[in-house]
């Protein structure tokens, strides 16, 4: 799974066309080194930037509830699961830019978090699955943008911190995401590889949704703990 990440990103250059405009006049939209769940985040649909919640709630649901837990999708059961399904049939694709993000591993009571990036740091990009809700009887009302980050099993890698990784792709692979139907897209995300990776320990107080700063991926010494 994917429950925290840093959207503090370097200039990706090379992802222009993809990820055009970045969201940052939306007062709704802070950078953090500590995204959780239901925060705004940016996310990106051909190719214009969005403030996004992260935690999809589906177009056709009655009312907002925080009920379920739909920050990330099961690249698996995606195209079954009620929550997605809908927001999948119609290809709502996105890209959710990373620096890089939060995992735990360990006994329960005393998980170790790691934080995973990219080898050259330069940022990574998900794929992500998005929908757009209006409260039904309120027409005044602005819809309500919200996405999720797909996710499949970890790779050799990173299998040994967390079972589940996030579907992180390279450009070329982005591009076929954001043109690709939905009859081929699980074979594409499933097929993906991801750039290099690295991962390191980092302090357990990311585990407080309120920490915040840069201090939060500085990889420590376990021996020295």
């Amino acid at each position: 799974m994917c429950g925290r990440y840093v959207d503090h990103v370097p200039k990706m250059v090379a992802w222009a066309k993809l990820i055009d405009e970045w969201p940052v006049q939306r007062a709704d939209y802070r950078a953090s080194y500590n995204v959780a769940p239901s925060k705004p985040v940016a996310a990106f649909k051909n190719p214009k930037g969005e403030a996004m919640r992260w935690g999809l709630v589906p177009a056709w649901a009655k009312e907002f509830t925080t009920q379920y837990s739909t920050f990330n999708a099961r690249l698996e059961t995606v195209d079954e699961k009620p929550a997605f399904r809908s927001a999948w049939g119609k290809s709502q694709h996105c890209l959710i830019p990373m620096l890089g993000y939060y995992e735990w591993t360990g006994p329960k009571g005393s998980k170790q978090p790691y934080f995973i990036r990219g080898e050259a740091n330069t940022g990574l990009v998900t794929a992500g699955l998005y929908d757009n809700w209006l409260a039904q009887g309120d027409p005044t009302e602005a819809p309500l943008l919200s996405c999720s980050i797909i996710t499949k099993p970890a790779n050799q890698q990173l299998a040994s911190i967390h079972p589940r990784m996030p579907v992180i792709l390279t450009l070329e692979a982005a591009e076929q995401w954001m043109n690709e139907q939905t009859k081929d897209a699980k074979d594409l995300l499933m097929e993906a590889q991801p750039p290099e990776l690295s991962f390191y320990p980092v302090a357990k107080s990311v585990g407080n949704s309120r920490a915040e700063g840069i201090q939060l991926i500085n990889e420590i010494d376990l021996d020295a703990s």
